[in-house]
């Protein structure tokens, strides 16, 4: 008994499956560079956060909502909106020396926390996750040594 199969694949069907698969591939292949856009616009706004959490606990302010209004207006226009930022100081006392005289100390921890909405940038993935909200938080701390 000799068994043999033939398989015919018609010109047709391979078109088919063609016009099947394709907006699969091509909505696979966007979403990855979606995510990747993502994932720079996620370094940068580590960055971004870093350098002014930095400048922020050198400067003079001494209020939360005056550094939120120096951060706001220091972004660019396009993520004023965009952005949301929170500002915490915290101040940890120093344990006193073996000299009395000397002036107490504290240490000054500045909390800098950006979020930022993002939407997808391919107009396929945007129109399939227009209900999926896309955020992304960064938090940076920095300290100073405040004499008093």
């Amino acid at each position: 008994m000799k068994m043999t199969c033939a398989i015919r694949v018609s010109r047709g069907q391979m078109i088919v499956e063609f016009i099947l698969a394709f907006p699969v591939f091509l909505m696979l292949v966007f979403g990855a560079m979606d995510f990747v856009a993502m994932g720079i616009e996620k370094i940068v706004l580590e960055s971004r956060c870093r350098s002014w959490a930095r400048r922020l606990a050198m400067s003079a302010l001494q209020s939360p909502d005056q550094m939120e209004e120096r951060v706001a207006g220091g972004l660019p226009a396009s993520l004023r909106s965009a952005t949301e930022i929170e500002v915490q100081l915290r101040f940890l006392p120093v344990l006193p020396d073996s000299q009395p005289l000397r002036r107490s100390k504290e240490v000054q921890i500045l909390s800098l926390t950006l979020r930022e909405r993002i939407r997808p940038r391919f107009p396929l993935v945007r129109e399939l996750m227009t209900n999926i909200p896309f955020t992304l938080t960064v938090c940076c701390q920095e300290g100073r040594v405040i004499g008093r």
